[in-house]
């Protein structure tokens, strides 16, 4: 029974491990587009400071970037977010 567990367990690493390289593979070269993109509008409009806005209570509302970001890639970035999110609580990254 011990050796199962052993080997579950280790099969689960591995499935985990292939999924960070996968994860990585596929989303890396989205990521690095949409954090440059994030770079070039923050200095564009004299940001020293970004945050995600679902992670922050803000008050008073502040501007939303991400139509200016959108504007500089060719993908919604939005759902590039959501999907970070969801795969780093998944335990991806």
């Amino acid at each position: 029974m011990v050796e199962l567990q052993t080997r579950i367990q280790h099969f689960s690493d591995q499935a985990q491990q292939l999924l960070n390289q996968k994860s990585q593979e596929l989303l890396g070269p989205i990521q690095r587009k949409a954090l440059d993109a994030l770079r070039i509008v923050s200095k564009e409009n004299g940001y020293n400071f970004v945050f995600e806005k679902h992670g922050l209570y803000i008050y008073p509302d502040a501007e939303d970037l991400l139509p200016l970001i959108k504007e500089k890639t060719e993908f919604e970035i939005s759902w590039f977010f959501l999907a970070m999110q969801i795969l780093h609580r998944a335990g991806c990254f």
